[in-house]
C-alpha cells in the first residue's frame, strides 16, 4: 500500500503537523494518500519502478509545510463571533434590567442584580464548554434522549409547582424542570431520528408523527405546558421543512394538534379562567373586566410615559406586573427609554437572523437539523416575547431570553446557544454524507 513507503508516511506526518484539528487528520491522510497514489499509478504506467513514482508523485504535491498550512486554513475550527457577541449583550441588558429593578425597590439591594451576575456566569461557562464539545455523539443517543425527555416530562406529573406562572417540578436541588428543557432533549432527538428515518425512508411520515408529535403532544398538554409544547413544535417544524422539503406536508401534521391542544386549553375546566380571558382581553379589551386585561394596560401605560430617555433608576414603584418575566422589555423601556427599546428589538432581530445564518451553513445533515430545531424554539421565544410586549400577541408567560430574572431559563438558553456554536465551530471539519438528502 502506499502509505508503507516511508517517502509517504515522512511527508504526510509533516504535513499533520500543520494542522491542528485532530478530528480531520484522518481524511486528510486518507485523501493526500489518494492523490499520490493516482500520480504514482500514472507515473509507473511510463514504465518507472514503484519507488521512483512514488518518490517523484510525492515531490508533485508540493511543500509539505505549505499545504499544511492552507489545510489548516481551511478545516481550522471557527468561532461565529457574531452570535456570541449578540448572547453576551443580551445578557448584559438582563443585567441591566435586574439593575433598574433593585433601583426600583428603594431598598438599596442589589440582590437581583447579583443572582443574574451568577447565573449568567453559569451559563456562559455552560455554553462555552458544549461549544468546545463534539456534538456528534448527540446523534448515537438520539434513543437515549427521547426516553430522558417523555420521562422527565412524566416525573412532573404528580410532582409540580408554580413558578412565575408555569408549571415545574425541583430537580437537581435549585433548579427546575419545564417544557424548555424537555423540549430541547426532544429536538436533540429528533435531529437524530428524523436524519435516519428520512434515509431509509418508510413508514416516515407514520413513525415522526407519532413519535415526534403525537406523544410530546399529549405529555405536554396533561401537564399544561400550553406555550412550552409551542415552542418545541416550532423547533420540530423547522427540522421537518429542513429535511423533506415538503411545506405542507410538515406544517400540517403539527399546526393541526397545536391548533386543537390550543382549543383544548380554552376550553380545559382549571384553564378556562385564565386562557380565555386573556386572549379575549387581547381581541376586544374593552369587553372583560379591568382585571383581565389590566397586565396589557400597564405595559401600554409604561411604555408610553417612559419618552426617549426613560425614567431612569430610582426609586419607583413597580406598577408593571410580571416585571421580572414576561414585562421584562417593557420595564426596560420605562426605566431606560424608547431608544434603548428601539435597540434591544434591533439586537433582538439581528440575533435571530445570526442563529439562522449560522445553522444553514452547516454542511452536516445531523448538525444542521439540531441546529435548526434549536434555532427554532429560540426565535419563537424572541419574536412572540417582543410582539407581546408591543401588545400585538397576547399576553402569556414568556420572555425573551436571556434578559428575565429567571436563571434556569438562561442556563438552558445558553445551553441550545453553544449545541450551536459547536455546530459551527465544526462546519468545516465535519462533511455532509455523500447522496441526495431528497427522495
Amino acid at each position: 500500500m502506499i502509505r508503507e513507503q516511508e517517502e509517504v508516511r515522512s511527508y504526510l506526518t509533516q504535513v499533520i503537523s500543520k494542522v491542528r484539528a485532530k478530528e480531520i487528520h484522518h481524511e486528510i491522510r486518507q485523501e493526500l494518500e489518494g492523490h499520490i497514489e493516482e500520480l504514482a499509478l500514472e507515473k509507473e504506467s511510463e514504465g518507472c519502478t514503484r519507488e521512483e513514482a512514488v518518490r517523484w508523485a510525492v515531490g508533485q504535491m508540493g511543500d509539505p509545510f505549505e499545504v499544511g498550512r492552507d489545510l489548516h486554513r481551511i478545516h481550522r475550527p471557527r468561532m461565529n463571533w457574531g452570535l456570541l457577541a449578540g448572547v453576551l449583550l443580551f445578557v448584559l441588558c438582563g443585567a441591566m434590567a435586574m439593575r433598574a429593578v433593585d433601583a426600583g425597590s428603594g431598598t438599596g439591594s442589589t440582590g437581583l442584580l447579583q443572582f443574574k451576575v451568577i447565573g449568567a456566569a453559569i451559563g456562559i461557562g455552560v455554553m462555552l464548554l458544549i461549544c468546545r464539545w463534539d456534538y456528534r455523539k448527540l446523534e448515537n443517543g438520539s434513543k437515549g434522549l427521547y426516553l430522558l425527555g417523555l420521562l422527565a416530562g412524566a416525573a412532573c406529573w404528580n410532582n409540580t409547582v408554580i413558578y412565575h406562572g408555569s408549571s415545574k417540578i425541583v430537580f437537581l436541588g435549585p433548579f427546575l424542570l419545564d417544557g424548555m428543557l424537555v423540549g430541547g432533549l426532544l429536538v436533540c432527538s429528533a435531529a437524530g431520528g428524523l436524519r435516519s428515518w428520512w434515509e431509509n425512508k418508510r413508514w416516515f411520515w407514520l413513525k415522526s408523527w407519532t413519535a415526534y408529535v403525537l406523544l410530546p403532544s399529549l405529555l405536554f398538554i396533561k401537564l399544561h405546558w400550553y406555550l412550552g409544547l409551542a415552542v418545541y413544535l416550532t423547533g420540530y417544524t423547522m427540522m421537518l421543512l429542513l429535511i423533506t422539503r415538503a411545506p405542507a406536508k410538515s406544517i400540517l401534521p403539527t399546526c393541526g394538534p397545536l391548533l386543537g391542544f390550543g382549543i383544548f386549553a380554552l376550553t380545559a375546566a382549571d384553564q378556562a379562567s385564565r386562557y380565555y380571558t386573556r386572549l379575549q382581553a387581547f381581541w376586544s379589551p374593552g369587553s372583560v373586566s379591568q382585571d383581565a386585561s389590566y397586565q396589557m394596560m400597564k405595559m401600554e401605560e409604561g411604555i408610553r410615559s417612559a419618552g426617549w430617555w426613560g425614567q431612569g433608576l430610582g426609586p419607583q414603584q413597580h406598577h408593571l406586573p410580571g416585571y421580572m418575566q414576561e414585562s421584562v422589555l417593557a420595564y426596560l423601556i420605562y426605566t431606560y427609554g424608547w431608544g434603548f427599546g428601539i435597540l434591544v428589538v434591533f439586537l433582538g432581530c439581528l440575533l435571530v437572523i445570526r442563529l439562522w445564518s449560522a445553522a444553514l451553513s452547516v454542511h452536516d445533515r445531523f448538525g444542521k437539523l439540531l441546529s435548526s430545531g434549536l434555532a427554532g424554539m429560540l426565535s419563537f421565544q424572541f419574536g412572540y416575547g417582543i410582539l407581546m410586549t408591543f401588545g400585538w400577541l397576547p399576553i402569556v408567560s414568556i420572555s425573551i431570553p436571556f434578559l428575565s430574572a429567571s436563571n434556569d431559563y438562561m442556563i438552558i438558553q445558553c445551553a441550545f446557544i453553544g449545541l450551536i456554536l459547536g455546530v459551527y465551530r465544526r462546519k468545516d471539519l465535519v462533511r455532509a454524507p455523500s447522496g441526495p438528502v431528497r427522495r
